[in-house]
């Protein structure tokens, strides 16, 4: 018969616990010396060490998503950045001609279904070269800024004002009932880019010419919407050096194109 001391404790291995994960009761266990109390130690030492594994895991689990969480975001950036910077104007922030001509054609799909108008205006700085000629690149540049200002806060919240290229900028009004609405427009971004204008402590001066084309009176297409546009304001620009009378649409378009003029359509065409 075994005596009382048979029966004396075996030491067992500490629980490998994670720092700050031990629980708030330590396990601890009176193991026989006989066969069966081995084999109790052993097999709780064993669960003990799958269970910090299991632990181990999950962390390294845990710490695996949130890496591909921050690299997704980081995709997803990198994304939005690029998609900006190839559908904006870097120099004013405006939409560039790209984005420009999406919007323009939903913009004519929506007037459509809506039975509304919808203008176009084409912009053309006036005296612009002369500046850059004088005052040099970076000070043409500032103008340009002030200038898409200027536009900007003449449009409304749901209208696309972008820049087309060199001092040529594009307005697209949206949601017409009638024309009436785009002439005032027009007008009030005539008289804002026209202002007086101070860049580097410089006194400036410039005017604009502006043309405009009306969907569908003008055209149902965006490709003959800009063409009529970009004659009306060739048209006007003439008018005004001949001081005569402004006209819209296909009305100011009718002249024959001259060799500049045609130049750009062809390009207009091919942007399109």
């Amino acid at each position: 018969m075994p005596s009382f001391k048979d029966f004396a404790p075996v030491p067992v291995r500490p629980a490998l616990w994670p720092v700050g994960r031990r629980p708030a009761a330590p396990v601890s266990t009176m193991a026989l010396a006989d066969g069966s109390g081995r084999d109790l130690a052993l097999a709780l030492a064993i669960a003990e060490e799958q269970l910090y594994g299991t632990l181990r895991e999950n962390e390294l689990l845990r710490a695996s998503n949130q890496a591909l969480m921050t690299a997704l975001s980081d995709v997803s950036r990198q994304n939005s950045e690029a998609y900006h910077l190839a559908h904006h104007d870097a120099l004013t922030g405006l939409p560039n001609r790209l984005m420009l001509l999406r919007r323009l054609q939903d913009g004519i799909a929506d007037a459509f279904v809506r039975q509304q108008q919808l203008a176009l205006m084409f912009i053309d700085l006036d005296g612009f070269k002369v500046v850059n000629d004088r005052y040099g690149h970076t000070t043409g540049d500032k103008l340009l800024g002030v200038v898409a200002r200027r536009i900007v806060g003449c449009v409304r919240s749901d209208d696309v004002a972008c820049r087309y290229g060199g001092d040529e900028f594009v307005v697209m009004l949206s949601n017409l009932h009638d024309g009436s609405l785009a002439v005032g427009l027009a007008d009030e971004i005539r008289r804002q880019v026209e202002g007086r204008y101070c860049i580097d402590g410089i006194e400036l001066t410039i005017s604009a010419s502006i043309g405009m084309a009306l969907y569908p009176v003008d055209g149902e297409h965006h490709d003959t919407l800009l063409e009529v546009a970009d004659a009306s304001m060739y048209r006007n620009k003439s008018a005004r050096a001949a001081r005569q009378a402004l006209a819209v649409g296909k009305a100011a378009a009718t002249a024959e194109p001259e060799p500049k003029r045609r130049s750009r359509v062809r390009s207009l065409r091919a942007g399109a």
